[in-house]
């Protein structure tokens, strides 16, 4: 339901559903996902309607029969007509107490519902509080997994299956697959978003994302603020510091931004004075957003998505760079393009969800395995 929300939130999403001939199912299936989420509701309140319009029945007639009958012996003089009065009021004060405790019944309700929420955020605070919080020893694994899987809500295939694998402090790694072979899963459980089903993940002493890892995500997030805060926003320690600011601006060759406009600069044309900014130039910012904190691993899911080939490859080769120039920091760079193991140091490919084959480019190679089939093809296509 919130998935449907979600979609056609934007002029985009409804100019895409539109030019596809989608929005008349789109909303057919908007209106079945709100009834489907309405009817149970619209049933339950009925049948406590129902409930309620019965207990009222039956207190009404009982509190009906008892005053007629004080008041037919309070006619044949057997009880006083102050009786009678007391009774009365015995019946309405009884009234106003059944509807509070109508009341306090469902706040009861309503209070139990949310216990169980709150029970359940206890448990998700427990069980990530359980994870490593040691940092590794110099020399030791950046990134370790040991038999760490992930199955998706309602899914019945894992979306990664147990991966066991060991990624050394400094490495420049890659991870390769085709669509919907894991590669995102695998980042997500690498910076804590998602945690493993099953199997651990340790990431250089984790809390993951807030004190170790870094990441550029595929679907990044256009900040139309001052090209300062867009690009500090990964560390806003450094905010205020130019010089670092501009290394990860140039290490995401995303120099040309600050360059031309300033670091104070508003981005986004829809601002006054706000500068415009292609896609590319967008995803330069956020590849540099997530350069500029000193964490010891950053990952890099398709950064350069909404490059051109050309611009892809001059970026890649700048990280591997930045890799060797900090031996400290791993790199780990999810992507489909096989151009980009040239240089790492590790490779992982994944294929429907598992890690069939981890090595150095060389190696793989040599195994004459997936790696070395999927790099012929890739030869025998690009020459």
């Amino acid at each position: 339901r919130e998935r449907l929300l979600n979609t056609g939130s934007t002029w985009t999403d409804l100019w895409d559903a539109r030019l596809h001939g989608g929005l008349s199912l789109l909303h057919r299936r908007f209106d079945e996902a709100v009834e489907s989420w309405i009817t149970p509701r619209r049933t339950a309140q009925r049948k406590i309607a129902l409930l309620g319009g019965v207990d009222q029945i039956l207190f009404l007639a009982g509190a009906g029969v008892a005053l007629l009958l004080t008041a037919r012996d309070a006619i044949s003089g057997r009880t006083s007509a102050g009786s009678v009065a007391q009774a009365f009021i015995v019946v309405t004060t009884l009234a106003s107490l059944s509807a509070v405790g109508q009341f306090t019944i469902s706040l009861a309700a309503r209070s139990l519902r949310s216990m169980d929420r709150v029970l359940w955020l206890q448990r998700y605070v427990e069980r990530h509080a359980a994870l490593s919080v040691t940092a590794p020893q110099p020399g030791t694994s950046a990134v370790r997994l040991v038999g760490a899987s992930y199955t998706y809500p309602g899914a019945v295939v894992p979306a990664l299956h147990p991966v066991t694998l060991d990624i050394p402090e400094g490495a420049f790694v890659v991870v390769v697959g085709e669509n919907g072979s894991g590669k995102s899963t695998l980042a997500d459980l690498i910076l804590g978003v998602r945690s493993p089903s099953t199997g651990t993940v340790d990431v250089s002493g984790r809390d993951a994302v807030m004190h170790s890892a870094s990441t550029v995500a595929q679907n990044f997030v256009r900040y139309e603020l001052r090209v300062r805060d867009a690009v500090g926003f990964g560390d806003t320690d450094l905010l205020h510091d130019d010089e670092s600011l501009a290394v990860a601006a140039r290490d995401a060759a995303a120099s040309g931004v600050f360059e031309t406009h300033g670091w104070d600069a508003q981005l986004g044309e829809q601002w006054q004075g706000g500068v415009a900014l292609s896609g590319g130039q967008w995803q330069r910012v956020a590849t540099a957003r997530g350069l500029v904190c000193p964490h010891r691993v950053v990952v890099l899911d398709e950064p350069a998505s909404a490059l051109d080939a050309l611009a892809e490859a001059r970026l890649i080769a700048t990280l591997q760079d930045r890799a060797r120039r900090d031996g400290s920091t791993t790199h780990i760079l999810v992507t489909h393009r096989l151009d980009a193991t040239r240089s790492a140091d590790l490779v992982i490919v994944l294929d429907h969800g598992r890690a069939v084959e981890i090595g150095s480019p060389a190696a793989l190679k040599a195994a004459d395995g997936h790696y070395a089939h999927l790099w012929r093809l890739h030869r025998d296509l690009t020459g």
